[in-house]
């Protein structure tokens, strides 16, 4: 089932409208780097890492009208990298900003 998903989610292309967010994604992730990096943090790398990622990523990543993210488990995984996975998702769904922090959340 999850392979079938898959292949219908490719071929529904983004509506119109929705908002593509490989740049904020980016700029949330530098962000926390920058935060690591001050800290002196080993999670700097896999910041470092799941930018550089989605800045190589040759597709969108958007929400779907049903809510579905798509394209981001490309660029960083759901599994090996669950904790920046969700920390991303959060900046998707307004619940962190994108400059770092709790709450609020900039479109």
């Amino acid at each position: 089932k999850n392979d079938w998903a898959r292949l219908l989610q490719a071929a529904m292309p983004r509506a119109r409208d929705a908002k593509v967010w490989n740049t904020d994604l980016a700029a949330a992730c530098e962000a926390r780097l920058n935060d690591a990096i001050q800290r002196k943090h080993q999670s700097e790398f896999s910041w470092r890492r799941s930018r550089d990622r989605i800045v190589a990523l040759d597709q969108e990543i958007y929400v779907q009208k049903n809510g579905t993210i798509v394209n981001l488990d490309k660029a960083v995984s759901p599994v090996e990298q669950k904790r920046i996975y969700n920390e991303l998702v959060r900046v998707i769904e307004g619940k962190a900003d994108i400059g770092g922090g709790g709450g609020g959340g900039k479109r």
